[in-house]
């Protein structure tokens, strides 16, 4: 009785381990980051059914659920220009295509061997690559999903540890054990190996990068970070200090380099010095971000599609201020709009406010205070324009002015 017993015992044990899901590779980061070519930052983690968008400014605007039959989001990449993301799937040991804007995954397709890391290429002609780690394998999709080629890599490195496709689709393998980085086309021909960064051996790396001007980015697992151009020469060494950095990015737009730890850290790679920081980036508020421009009837909100105003925004010239098209503004910070025409008043209301706004005066009733305006609401071409700001900070949205680019953003 107790051997049949202990026999049920072993085979239910056994039974639950065989059945248990595949482990995460555990060289990969728990917090990892990717940039598009808008210089917005995404980011994710194996623990997490969302991957979350931050602008340039450290503001996050969007919140990219993932779809359950995606089991875990092991490893991401964005594409450069934004539309899709490449996401693997170590339990399922499946790569998966997931629309940014749908929220959908359009395809997937099974990976055999061990995934050390990906990357999609900035190139207009996109590639993805999977690298295989010590199968010393890289495998080339295009960006319409085929098959391209595997690069058997066996006779120049040792493992295939980190990956970056550059502007010219170039290949760059970091090999761990032979603590060298190598370059290859995409048939697999070496081009280039490097094995110092000036008079120094090259240090444990852990993450990749580049960007539009074939620059590469290296980091260590301090935190410090290493550029290095199309033909290999170390440029510039930066120290941040962020011992147990797993993953970075670089953002070409703003100049800007980031890196995760636990936290989000966002520095300037021009001065090296701290721009801003995300120190608990699951628990950061979402906010909206909307854009216009001076002259334009182009309207858009970070993270969803671009809109056409009825008319576009101007500055006026006696209060020099910025007026917008009233329905745009309200549909913009969530207010209800009451239009009096025989009294020509406007009336925005929204929960536990009400804004009172008469064409032509210079005051206002907000929640029955009576309020100075900069500048006077007016009616032009039968359309309404209001004071941008007063209303936008009324109703609690920050307003910024971008004085080169004639822009105006509205953030809450």
């Amino acid at each position: 009785m107790r051997k049949t017993f202990l026999s049920l015992f072993l085979l239910t044990f056994l039974f639950s381990f065989l059945s248990m899901p595949a482990p995460t590779n555990a060289a990969l980061p728990d917090l990892q980051i990717s940039t598009n070519e808008s210089g917005f930052l995404l980011f994710g983690s194996p623990g997490q059914r969302t991957i979350k968008m931050v602008d340039s400014s450290g503001i996050l605007f969007k919140e990219i659920n993932i779809p359950s039959e995606i089991k875990q989001n092991s490893r991401f990449q964005i594409c450069p220009c934004g539309g899709f993301i490449v996401m693997y799937d170590a339990t399922q040991g499946k790569f998966f295509y997931l629309n940014d804007m749908t929220e959908e995954s359009e395809e997937s397709y099974p990976v055999t061997g061990t995934v050390s890391d990906i990357t999609v290429s900035k190139n207009r002609s996109r590639y993805v690559g999977i690298a295989k780690g010590s199968s010393k394998i890289v495998t080339l999709y295009d960006e319409a999903r085929k098959f391209i080629r595997d690069l058997s890599l066996s006779q120049t490195i040792q493992e295939a540890t980190l990956i970056q496709l550059d502007r010219d689709n170039k290949l760059w393998v970091y090999d761990k054990k032979s603590a060298a980085i190598f370059k290859f086309d995409t048939k697999g021909e070496l081009l280039q190996t490097i094995k110092r960064f000036g008079s120094n051996n090259i240090p444990e790396l852990v993450s990749f990068d580049s960007d539009i001007h074939n620059m590469l980015y290296v980091m260590d697992k301090n935190g410090t970070t290493y550029n290095i151009n199309s033909r290999g020469e170390n440029l510039s060494k930066t120290q941040w200090n962020k011992p147990g950095a797993g993953s970075m990015a670089y953002d070409a737009v703003h100049k800007q380099m980031f890196i995760a730890t636990a936290s989000i850290f966002c520095g300037n790679a021009i001065t090296k010095q701290k721009v801003w920081e995300i120190t608990k980036p699951w628990q950061a508020p979402l906010k909206k971000i909307f854009e216009m421009r001076i002259g334009s009837r182009m309207f858009t909100q970070y993270g969803a599609n671009a809109k056409t105003m009825d008319a576009a925004p101007y500055i006026d010239v006696f209060s020099n201020r910025t007026m917008v098209p009233l329905r745009t503004i309200a549909e913009a910070v969530g207010c209800q709009v009451n239009w009096i025409a025989k009294e020509q008043r406007i009336e925005l209301s929204k929960t536990g406010l009400k804004v009172t706004l008469v064409i032509n005066k210079k005051t206002a009733q907000v929640n029955g205070k009576t309020v100075q305006l900069d500048a006077v609401p007016v009616i032009q071409k039968s359309r309404t324009f209001v004071p941008l700001r007063f209303v936008g900070e009324t109703f609690s949205f920050q307003v910024e002015w971008k004085e080169v680019e004639r822009k105006i953003r509205l953030i809450g």
